[in-house]
């Protein structure tokens, strides 16, 4: 498995202290690229930033009212909204069964929108050493209470958000062994270990993809994305995106590779909700 030494000194390296200012310079930005009747491109993580963190994941919904934000701003044609998550596509197609939203899951791994749809090639071509990883945690994790293991096709997971704190040196113990299979890449989230195929790819190469596919028909160099995560996974994205991107982290950690931080979920969806009324002051009303 690919050792992560290098990648995480040059995260650290582009890592600082970044205060929690609310949304005003985000909404400076965003109305500015409104103003100019831009593209955008509006790109969130699930769990932790439209989702508050919940002991089972399985019961993360969607609030109604987070939907019918997203369903207002993907009415004008310029604007395209989605959601990346380390789920799979089919969990999050479930939760975010809105038409018109790009979805990304298995950290972009697997992505649709209307009239597009990618699985990673190599991604594919890796399902069996993912699988073997799977049955090596089960293995070796499987019998600790609170501990879940999750196969997701392309990835697999393992959670230790309901263990007990002396399980986590067992915990440790099995994860280090997949760190030895060939073909893997081990990305550490909020207490979870994904492993994912070693591709070179992940939500911030995902991020371009969809960029460049979804607004194919023109120059991608008047794209305003937004991106906006609260893991450690999304913080490569936040280093892949640097320049390219507005990005903003979600949490009390102050220090990020984002450009902005809100401090919870609550200020993502009054994010989303000032969006989606300066669209609305500022724009004609799309054709129905």
């Amino acid at each position: 498995m690919q050792s992560r030494t290098g990648q995480i000194g040059s995260l650290a390296a582009r890592t600082r202290w970044v205060p929690e200012r609310g949304l005003a310079p985000i909404l400076t930005e965003l109305t500015s690229a409104v103003d100019a009747s831009a593209r955008l491109l509006v790109l969130l993580d699930y769990d932790g930033t439209l989702t508050s963190i919940v002991n089972d994941p399985r019961d993360a919904w969607l609030p109604r009212e987070v939907q019918a934000l997203l369903s207002r701003l993907i009415r004008y044609p310029r604007v395209h909204v989605g959601v990346i998550s380390g789920r799979a596509l089919d969990d999050l197609r479930e939760r975010v069964g809105l038409a018109g939203v790009i979805r990304a899951g298995c950290h972009g791994l697997e992505i649709e929108a209307d009239g597009l749809a990618f699985v990673h090639p190599l991604a594919t071509a890796y399902q069996e050493a993912v699988r073997t990883a799977g049955e090596a945690l089960r293995l070796h994790a499987g019998s600790i209470p609170g501990i879940e293991i999750e196969s997701k096709g392309l990835t697999v997971a393992l959670h230790w958000r309901n263990a007990e704190p002396s399980a986590m040196a067992r915990v440790s113990a099995a994860i280090e062994r997949v760190r030895r299979l060939n073909h893997l890449r081990l990305l550490s989230g909020r207490q979870v270990a994904e492993i994912i195929p070693d591709v070179g790819w992940a939500k911030g190469e995902s991020v371009l993809w969809i960029r460049d596919h979804v607004f194919a028909g023109g120059p991608v160099e008047d794209v305003v994305t937004l991106y906006v995560g609260d893991d450690s996974t999304d913080e490569l994205a936040f280093a892949k995106l640097a320049a390219q991107a507005i990005t903003v982290k979600v949490g009390e950690q102050p220090y990020t590779a984002a450009a902005y931080r809100l401090a919870g979920v609550g200020d993502v969806h009054r994010l989303l909700a000032t969006l989606a009324r300066e669209i609305e002051n500022r724009w004609p009303p799309p054709a129905s």
